[in-house]
């Protein structure tokens, strides 16, 4: 091995017995990450045990494998041996026999020892009996196998480096002459090998320690889990799983729950408090805590008291919370703890902190503030003012928890003052990224801005690069929200090759996601796409399933936009499924909403409303105020389509107010969009051009293609209204094209269903026909039945207009059908007139009495509508 240091006397006295006690049996054990493989390497390659074992000698790992027969295989073939007649143990048994000397390391033997152990046993007291074979076995935990008699004095676990080892390592990969911070780097990783030589790979990325310090504080584990699958030797998370995975941790009902105790007390508890803690047995305590010891995952000091490494505290707490009866035993034990240290100030002072910052991760809020408010007294009186200023940092983070941001403003400031006054720059800067934070939930987009842009210069003096990328993220989301999409993209494509470089994959996401959703907003739908299933997969790979989900959703609400209702539905419920298995309301009543939003546009106007009302009081619940009016507008929206035009005003008016108010110009101009609309459709005409070029100077400002179509194509149905054919022509085509380049079908076809009437108004019939009916099969294709009926209405004009009454009343009828299916009363009663009026034209007598037979049956089903009673 080309990277180990402080194992030279582990290594040397291993040689000795191996050495000086033949046949030798060793068992080299320790926590997974430790380095047990790269000593037994070591070892393998050592000059004085070439000498000896010239012939025969082999290293071969069990971790692939699951039965003591693979295994053999496995050792045959490291030997170079011909497995005769299928019998992989008689061949071995027959070499171990005839041969003089030989040597075999079996690496990561836990695997099959705790999987297959029956045959493991039974292998291992084979090899055991050959008195030629010296073995050595690597394996997670801190007790040898039994069954056998292992040479004497056997080796005591591997532990932690020295913090002079751990400094030589992390240097052979990446020097550096940063002294203090790679110390505290390396202590917070508790000097464990796997966790210096993947933190030292970042660092050649050219992050200092620092930064890599300020990483490993926010994001642990998953800092150093570089894929989805990866090994155990790159990446720390599949490591530690390894552990937890292991068949003995189902040899007891209490392993989860002591482990948890444990990683709750990073200074480790001994063995006597451990009952008391658990609430178990002491009987069942100790089987439990020999099972942990087995497995690696807990280690016990000279002086008994058993402890977890900090990565494994760290990834094991991210999955399991204490139960409150536990944390009350754990507070018990920290108020024990400062009742002993009372002469020590500054220890009951940091004790207390501690509590506090446990109970503020398992959000007991009330606890955690009385906690952090003693000990930032505790550090004034006796003058350490920095840890004082991170007890006020942590009331103001606990405030903005409880949407109390008046509080949390006064905190964060008094943070940030005494932070500026003893000059750390780093405690600072998170303050005024904090306070943007507070200032952007509260809409006040100015001031954030401001605060971020102070952060950003606090953190490029210090070299931090990473919290530079955050205030540059922070600027471009900000940017989006003010519809300022050229800045936000910039802003955002420079953040996310801050945060590659420095090899923070989750934020790469992060900023990739919101790239794809201004591809979304500006209807590139192609790059945003690309964009958010790229950026899915990302999150996937590290293990983030809420961004992977809010990228899903986003695709969702993309496919609704391309009138693939099927897939958006589809995607949509599966998102809200996975919101709602993690909590997340938001995200849940967004999928609601977008799943309402197509009911909606596939005139499914009941379900919508039901499903657009259950997303509002969601919404509301959390205080999310857009969400909410999104949903109202979407209200308004069915209002007006049902033509119940007093009331869509009214609920329109009240959602574009709301937008306003918080500053979301794209979805006030949506409203003001459907307000022209109604205007139009009430035939005011000069009110509706005014509030449609209104609406469509404003997405025309924030780049909306779409909404700015959306208004031509209003303004081209108002010139046709006044019979300004040439210009309405013109315009409705220009706004067909976009919604073609854009691939916008549905509202494509409602250019061409425009266009079609046009044609029919002009006597243009053949024409009329043509459009009428591509139009129609484009509206039956996507499913908005609203549309088909709307073409099948003009085709019935049409074959009026040509007095071809069978075909127009079958058009007619359809169609009455169909609105009358969708609630559409207007549109129902202007087929059924039509109808009544064909019925009193002069024809044929076989054509009179289908059409009499014809209205007969309408004119019962529309008086059904009022009365209730089916005719």
């Amino acid at each position: 091995p080309t990277c180990l240091f402080g194992r030279s006397d582990f290594i040397a006295s291993a040689v000795q017995l191996i050495l000086q006690n033949h046949p030798a049996r060793l068992a080299i054990l320790g926590p997974g990450g430790i380095g047990k493989t790269t000593v037994a390497a070591a070892i393998f390659g050592c000059e004085d045990i070439k000498k000896i074992y010239t012939a025969y000698k082999a290293f071969t790992s069990c971790e692939s494998l699951s039965t003591a027969d693979q295994l053999v295989v496995h050792i045959c073939h490291c030997f170079q041996l011909t497995i005769l007649e299928k019998k992989p143990w008689k061949t071995l048994q027959t070499f171990l026999q005839g041969v003089s000397m030989a040597l075999l390391v079996l690496d990561n033997f836990e695997t099959l020892w705790n999987g297959d152990h029956q045959s493991t046993f039974k292998l291992l007291q084979i090899l055991d009996s050959y008195k030629q074979l010296t073995f050595i076995v690597t394996m997670r935990g801190e007790l040898h196998p039994d069954g056998i008699i292992w040479t004497q004095p056997t080796l005591k676990p591997l532990q932690v480096l020295a913090i002079s080892a751990a400094k030589e390592i992390y240097r052979t990969i990446t020097p550096t002459n940063d002294e203090t911070d790679l110390e505290k780097l390396l202590q917070n990783v508790d000097c464990l090998p796997l966790a210096i030589v993947l933190l030292a790979h970042l660092g050649k990325l050219n992050i200092p320690p620092l930064e890599l310090l300020q990483m490993w504080q926010d994001e642990q584990t998953t800092l150093l889990s570089k894929k989805k699958n990866g090994s155990k030797s790159d990446c720390l998370e599949s490591s530690i799983s390894l552990s937890l995975q292991s068949p003995l941790m189902n040899e007891s009902n209490y392993t989860l729950k002591m482990l948890r105790i444990i990683c709750y007390l990073p200074a480790g508890v001994r063995l006597d408090n451990l009952s008391h803690f658990a609430s178990i047995s002491k009987l069942d305590t100790l089987k439990t805590v020999e099972i942990l010891l087995k497995t690696g995952l807990v280690q016990q000091s000279e002086k008994k008291r058993l402890k977890v490494l900090s990565p494994v505290r760290h990834f094991f707490l991210k999955q399991h919370a204490c139960e409150v009866a536990e944390v009350n035993k754990i507070e018990n034990f920290y108020f024990h703890l400062i009742e002993n240290k009372i002469a020590d100030k500054s220890g009951a002072a940091q004790c207390l902190k501690n509590l506090g910052d446990i109970t503020r991760m398992l959000n007991n809020y009330p606890e955690a503030i009385l906690l952090l408010k003693e000990a930032h007294t505790a550090f004034q009186q006796i003058g350490n003012k920095r840890e004082a200023a991170y007890c006020l940092q942590s009331l103001g983070e606990i405030a903005v928890m409880l949407s109390n941001y008046s509080e949390a403003n006064l905190l964060l400031k008094e943070a940030q003052s005494e932070f500026q006054q003893i000059g750390d720059q780093m405690g600072t800067g998170y303050c005024l990224q904090s306070l943007s934070g507070i200032a952007t939930m509260l809409h006040n987009y100015t001031e954030a801005q401001s605060a971020l842009k102070e952060a950003q210069s606090e953190f490029q003096q210090i070299g931090d690069k990473r919290g530079m990328a955050y205030c540059l993220q922070s600027l471009g989301n900000i940017a989006a929200m003010l519809d300022n999409y050229p800045e936000s993209i910039l802003a955002l494509q420079e953040a996310q090759t801050e945060f590659q470089h420095i090899g923070d994959a989750q934020q790469a996401a992060y900023c990739l996601q919101t790239l794809g959703n201004i591809a979304k907003m500006l209807n590139n739908y192609s790059e945003a796409i690309l964009a958010l299933k790229t950026a899915q997969v990302e999150f996937e790979q590290i293990g983030d399933k809420s961004g992977a989900t809010q990228c899903l959703k986003s695709l969702g609400d993309i496919f609704k936009m391309l009138n693939n209702y099927s897939e958006a539905k589809s995607v949509l419920k599966t998102a809200q499924t996975d919101f709602q298995q993690m909590g997340d309301k938001r995200g849940a009543a967004q999928c609601l909403q977008g799943l309402g939003d197509i009911a909606r546009l596939l005139n499914n106007y009941p379900e919508a409303t039901l499903a657009l009302k259950d997303a509002q009081t969601e919404f509301k619940q959390i205080g999310d105020k857009s969400g909410a009016a999104q949903c109202l507008k979407s209200l308004g929206d069915i209002a007006r389509m049902l033509n119940k035009y007093s009331e869509a005003k009214s609920v329109l008016k009240t959602a574009q107010t709301e937008f306003q108010q918080i500053g979301d110009k794209w979805q006030a101009a949506y409203c003001l969009h459907s307000l022209g609309e109604i205007d139009r459709l009430l035939s005011h005409y000069s009110e509706a051009i005014l509030v449609l070029k209104e609406a469509q100077a404003e997405f025309q400002q924030i780049g909306d293609k779409h909404g700015a179509a959306q208004c031509l194509k209003g303004l081209g149905d108002i010139d046709r209204m006044q019979n300004n054919y040439p210009k309405a022509i013109l315009t409705l085509k220009q706004a067909q094209t976009v919604f073609q380049q854009i691939d916008d079908k549905r509202e494509a076809a409602y250019c061409l269903q425009s266009l079609g009437e046009i044609d029919r108004m002009i006597n243009n019939y053949s024409e009329a026909t043509l459009a009428l009916r591509e139009a129609q099969t484009v509206f039956q294709q996507i499913g908005d039945k609203y549309g088909a009926a709307q073409s099948l209405k003009g085709l019935g004009d049409v074959s009026r207009m040509l007095r071809n009454l069978p075909e127009a009343t079958s058009a007619f009828n359809e169609a009455h059908n169909t609105f009358q299916q969708i609630g559409n009363i207007t549109d129902a009663d202007y087929c059924l007139r039509r109808i009544e009026e064909m019925a009193q034209l002069p024809t044929s007598s076989v054509e009179t009495q289908e059409g009499e037979e014809t209205f007969a049956k309408l004119k019962g089903r529309f008086k059904s509508l009022f009365t209730g009673k089916k005719s």
